[in-house]
């Protein structure tokens, strides 16, 4: 009954989303305050903030003292319509088979959006090894059973190369980079060769955007899906946990669920190469922007730490500085060159 009236606020709601992205200065009391506004026929029980996911979203844990189920509230800039309608698409397809959390209702421009809040435990790195692999491999497969979304985000191709060009325009690459973008724009052949097994992806599959229940996982924040080879997301998934070989082998298995081809395993680690590139260009834009906002010169020079260190730390950016994602991208680099190049053609 909660989301009878709800649905007639939304518009209103909508509106009032428009002040929050356009006036920097809005604070997160205010915003609280538009929600109580936008929900006058019901006594909220709690309304608690959210981090993490997309920098683009704003999100809130709710309550209502006439419901026993709570629910995430999902505020997205309401200039970006297509990545939002595209997200809202992804959530209603993959809700429907269970991996992400049902979605109650949400606004026809797709910038407001209420979900069931899942109980699950949050993953960590350790915990999505071991036996929750095959959880994992169970959840992906469904998901690349998806219908392809029509309102489709940029490849990830097209990211790479939009994002390499923004550096190069302001001089921000460096000859190991420059080198690296080289090897990209030669495996055109092979991305032309593999496109006839694209699936619908999640495309963003780290640590915080993964749950566990007792019997499957499920997937949250798919602002980032898109229409890409199924190994993408695999080994995405792989460098973002940290796998090892032998676990990756595991998750490949339990995937495709026979023995791992030799030709399908050099194919996984063309897209695990081409996923550490695509890391450290989205790190060094990501590094950079920050840097410029808070008027901080980085240091390119400063030490950098093992793979484990940045996967495990990246999850909290409202604690993290402009270094430390200058660095991680750095590391994410080096990461590219040492992915055997013999198993990536």
């Amino acid at each position: 009954m909660v989301f009878k009236y709800i649905f007639f606020v939304l518009i209103i709601f909508s509106c009032s989303l428009q002040n929050i992205y356009t006036e920097k200065s809005v604070s997160d009391e205010q915003i609280l305050e538009i929600l109580r506004t936008s929900f006058p026929y019901f006594t909220v029980n709690q309304i608690t903030p959210l981090y993490g996911g997309s920098s683009f979203q704003k999100k809130y844990r709710i309550s209502f003292k006439t419901s026993s189920q709570e629910y995430v509230l999902c505020l997205n800039d309401p200039k970006m319509i297509m990545k939002n309608k595209s997200e809202l698409f992804a959530m209603l397809q993959a809700s429907k088979i269970g991996v992400a959390p049902k979605v109650n209702t949400f606004s026809d421009d797709a910038s407001v959006i209420i979900m069931d809040y899942i109980r699950g435990s949050p993953s960590t790195i350790e915990c999505s090894k071991s036996q929750n692999l095959s959880k994992l491999a169970n959840t992906l497969r469904k998901v690349h059973s998806l219908p392809k979304n029509p309102f489709q985000n940029t490849s990830i191709f097209e990211r790479i190369y939009s994002q390499y060009l923004l550096l190069k325009s302001k001089k921000k690459t460096s000859s190991q980079l420059d080198n690296a973008f080289e090897w990209f724009k030669r495996q055109k052949n092979i991305i032309e060769k593999i496109s006839v097994h694209k699936v619908f992806v999640h495309g963003d599959l780290h640590a915080g955007n993964i749950l566990f229940t007792s019997d499957k996982a499920i997937l949250i924040d798919w602002s980032e899906n898109g229409f890409e080879h199924p190994f993408f997301d695999l080994s995405y998934l792989a460098i973002c946990l940290g796998y090892n070989e032998q676990e990756e082998d595991t998750l490949l298995t339990q995937y495709l669920k026979i023995p791992v081809p030799l030709e399908e395993k050099a194919r996984y680690y063309f897209f695990k190469k081409m996923n550490y590139f695509y890391f450290s260009i989205s790190l060094y834009c990501y590094a950079y922007s920050q840097a410029e906002c808070r008027r901080i010169i980085l240091k390119k020079d400063d030490p950098i730490l093992d793979w484990s260190f940045y996967i495990k730390y990246s999850e909290n950016k409202q604690n993290l500085s402009p270094q430390f994602f200058y660095n991680f991208a750095r590391c994410a680099l080096a990461m590219f060159y040492i992915v055997n190049s013999d198993s990536s053609k």
